[in-house]
């Protein structure tokens, strides 16, 4: 009975340190021309082909340079975008070989999208 109490402890004592924490993203932007300006950035590349390994890496390049002027305005790409985000911009190859979650992923965002011009 000792016994089982003190795992139960242990399992419990376990769980608590290591959950899983929840990831919580930035607010939006203040001003409205900060917001206008990340949508429009984001919507150049939701609107790029995606068919071939050279608009592949194309779509790399532009996501690159949209990344730094990103930071050149915001000082940090992480203080305005939310997570799923980076996985956006990270996942493109992923895209060209799987039309389901590049489906799933330009939805995503293109509601962020939305949110940043409402």
């Amino acid at each position: 009975m000792k016994t089982t109490l003190i795992t139960c402890g242990i399992l419990t004592l376990l769980l608590v340190l290591f959950r899983p924490r929840r990831i919580i993203d930035p607010p939006l932007p203040a001003s409205p021309e900060d917001r206008q300006f990340l949508a429009n950035e984001i919507e150049h590349l939701v609107r790029l082909p995606l068919t071939n390994q050279q608009e592949l890496e194309a779509w790399y390049r532009a996501c690159n340079l949209i990344q730094d002027r990103i930071e050149v305005r915001f000082g940090s790409a992480a203080s305005v975008l939310p997570s799923v985000m980076f996985h956006y911009f990270s996942d493109a190859d992923i895209r060209l070989k799987d039309a389901s979650y590049r489906q799933d992923q330009d939805k995503t965002a293109s509601a962020f999208i939305h949110r940043l011009r409402i």
